[in-house]
């Protein structure tokens, strides 16, 4: 009982008119007593309705009674919880981040992490629905957060990602894919969308992964981070990466190979845009279907004990004592 709560409180109020209405009864019983000294009992009869004429005290505390129980019974008094099977749609995303070394480029101010990091900001916020996890990946991958219907909890996160705390530098997008596919086995999801941000790859396996988890019943989509022109990538120490001959390497996006990607894996390219133009068209696709139907997940949830319906069944027994009457 330590949990004993109503869901429905403001329904108490109503106990206040009750209780002024049994006052104000109480103080005319009492007003009609004092009158009864002072007046002869013949000539008070005519004056004043005797009690037992209208009757029946019991009808009056059974009228308070019953609007008592009632008034409780709306406000629904809880104490306990039972589980609850619920249907939900096994929506879920999950956002493949590139943490390599490039994503300092500033070709997008004020670089392309910062934009990319926003950006999934923006795409959390429209993701109310379903469960969303992160990926990233270098040199490496690995997962940030498992797939979650709670947002804040990876949009908390955001800001620690740079690329110094990836052990491996590299743009191996093959292995972050590789990653997200296995969240997404994890969580029992047959159909996920998958939406790797990123500003380039290296390795010839990216689209071998793409075509199979696609085949496996996923989506992925990427969006592509920085410009065609490329930029110097930032060395972290105010200088740029060079190469052997001491020439700024630039990091180009090259969008022809992520449209590739996203034909093969059955998604949408876009490229990162100042405004939500890139979100629009990437959450516009239609939600996968699983088997051509919509698939749900058997959930189990914790629900209050609603006790306001049975109590009302304790005004049947009075209603039957008024019929009575």
């Amino acid at each position: 009982m330590a949990d004993f709560h109503f869901l429905n409180p403001e329904w108490l109020l109503l106990i206040i008119p009750v209780v002024v209405m049994l006052s104000l009864s109480q103080f005319k019983k009492s007003n009609s007593s004092a009158w009864q000294k002072v007046i002869e009992p013949q000539l008070l009869q005519h004056l004043l309705q005797s009690h037992n004429a209208t009757g029946k005290p019991w009808l009056k505390l059974l009228s308070m009674a019953a609007a008592l129980i009632a008034i409780v019974a709306l406000a629904n008094p809880v104490w306990d919880k039972k589980p609850e099977s619920v249907f939900q749609t096994p929506r879920a995303l999950v956002l493949v981040l590139d943490l390599s070394a490039s994503m300092n480029a500033a070709d997008l101010a004020p670089s392309r992490l910062v934009r990319a990091r926003l950006k999934i900001r923006d795409i959390l916020e429209r993701s109310i629905e379903g469960q969303t996890g992160l990926v990233v990946f270098a040199g490496d991958a690995f997962s940030v957060a498992p797939l979650t219907r709670d947002n804040e909890t990876i949009t908390s996160q955001l800001r620690v990602l740079e690329p110094r705390i990836m052990p491996v530098q590299g743009s191996r997008v093959d292995l972050g894919l590789e990653e997200a596919g296995k969240l997404l086995d994890q969580a029992g999801i047959p159909a996920g969308d998958i939406l790797v941000i990123a500003d380039g790859f290296q390795n010839t396996q990216t689209e071998i992964i793409t075509r199979e988890l696609h085949e496996q019943g996923h989506r992925l989509s990427f969006m592509g981070v920085g410009t065609p022109e490329g930029a110097p990538i930032s060395n972290g120490h105010g200088g740029v990466i060079r190469d052997r001959n001491n020439t700024p390497v630039l990091a180009h996006l090259e969008e022809d190979r992520f449209q590739k990607l996203a034909d093969a894996g059955g998604g949408r390219y876009v490229r990162i845009a100042l405004n939500n133009s890139d979100i629009d068209y990437l959450l516009g696709m239609p939600a996968l279907n699983h088997d051509k139907q919509l698939t749900e997940m058997l959930a189990e949830q914790n629900r209050w004990k609603q006790s306001g319906p049975y109590i009302t069944l304790l005004l049947l027994p009075l209603a039957a004592l008024a019929f009575r009457r």
